[in-house]
């Protein structure tokens, strides 16, 4: 994440940003294949990012696990029959940039490298966002990625990107009513004939399709030999898998490891660290409640009650966790909007009934939980989990 006195970002502002060029969006071309992750529909700009300039983006996370990497998006922002859309192309990655196991800093040289880099290989695309790594602390965007996105990507088109390499997931975040928050979705494109590998980097991703209608003619085909054998040897791998260590369990005593970590931090007086370490708790067992009460706990005793901005300061970054736990399940997202004014134990009444309000107006604001998983989407889904993601 970028250092505030070491950015020298020559992007421009909304009252500059010239009107969108008219240009068909990829669902309206015929030879494109498009796949939804989450609900993009409900952006106020959705976004559409070509499958090869995400996979490069994971590639440059994966490349990197012990230290954060970013770069920037590169596309522009169009127009077409159903309003603006932004439509990512290509990335580059920050070259020259200072890497640490939990903070990118953007130096000028490391500026001067991406507009170098931008006007040699791809002139004609624009800025558009940035993305960076945060691995194995989950996706989220820190005050100070709020401060970067706020400062020098002000354009409600401008979108950032997460990514955790270590959990294996990603989320945009977007400008809504102000405030940067997480995008419910976006698009994922590529040629059509391209359609199996935009699939399979879309299910790689937290959000999954939109479920088939109901009434989606289906093919009848019979079983073929192939078909037989493919079964039975995923019926062996599953004995298999069956005599192994479980992943699911192992991760969920991973989690309890972290959040005793982080509960010795908070005892110590160390929050920031406790919080921390809660965040990594969070990202191995998305669907418990007390981590993120955990990390609600740390963020009430760092804050400053007494400072002009302080219940606007905790206010920003309890929605962080609170985002993370309603996006795991109405169910977590409840439970930690229950045990909020336990959590809040330094924190003012009224500053209380803030944060409780909002939590309740964001959990209004969830999309609706998807339908109940078919047969076969429940045993990928144990199968994935055995296999450790």
């Amino acid at each position: 994440m970028p250092g505030h006195d070491d950015i020298d970002i020559r992007l421009g502002n909304e009252r500059g940003r010239r009107e969108a060029e008219r240009r068909p969006s990829p669902s309206e071309e015929r030879r494109t294949h498009v796949t939804a992750v989450g609900t993009p529909a409900m952006v106020a700009i959705p976004v559409y990012i070509q499958y090869e300039a995400l996979a490069s983006v994971e590639f440059h996370a994966a490349a990197s696990p012990k230290a954060e990497v970013g770069g920037v998006l590169l596309g522009g922002v169009y127009a077409s029959g159903d309003g603006e859309y932004v439509l990512i192309e290509r990335t580059l990655p920050a070259r020259a940039a200072a890497e640490t196991r939990t903070e990118l800093t953007f130096t000028h040289e490391t500026w001067q490298t991406l507009n170098a880099d931008r006007e040699e290989h791809c002139p004609n695309l624009q800025i558009v966002g940035w993305y960076h790594t945060h691995p194995g602390l989950g996706v989220f965007f820190s005050e100070q990625d709020q401060f970067i996105h706020r400062n020098f990507f002000a354009d409600p088109a401008m979108v950032g990107l997460v990514v955790d390499p270590i959990a294996c997931t990603r989320d945009f975040f977007a400008w809504r009513d102000g405030r940067v928050e997480p995008a419910p979705g976006y698009y994922m494109f590529g040629h059509r004939s391209d359609r199996a590998r935009v699939r399979t980097l879309a299910k790689r991703s937290k959000w999954t399709e939109s479920p088939r209608p109901a009434n989606a003619e289906r093919d009848a085909r019979p079983l073929s030999f192939k078909n037989v054998l493919i079964l039975a040897l995923l019926a062996a791998l599953a004995l298999q898998t069956a005599l192994r260590p479980n992943a699911a369990a192992d991760r969920r005593r991973r989690a309890e490891e972290f959040a005793r970590f982080g509960a010795a931090f908070a005892a110590a007086g160390d929050h920031q660290e406790a919080a921390r370490e809660f965040r990594r708790a969070e990202t191995l067992n998305p669907k418990a409640p007390a981590y993120y009460l955990g990390e609600i706990r740390a963020v009430d005793a760092q804050a400053d009650y007494a400072a002009p901005k302080g219940m606007e300061s905790l206010r920003a970054r309890v929605a962080v966790p609170f985002d993370q736990a309603a996006s795991a399940g109405p169910d977590t997202g409840r439970a930690v909007a229950n045990g909020l004014e336990g959590a809040l134990e330094h924190a003012p009444k009224d500053v209380v009934a803030q944060v409780k309000e909002d939590a309740e107006r964001r959990l209004r604001e969830m999309p609706p939980a998807p339908p109940p998983m078919t047969t076969w989407e429940r045993f990928r889904a144990w199968w994935t989990d055995q296999m450790g993601g």
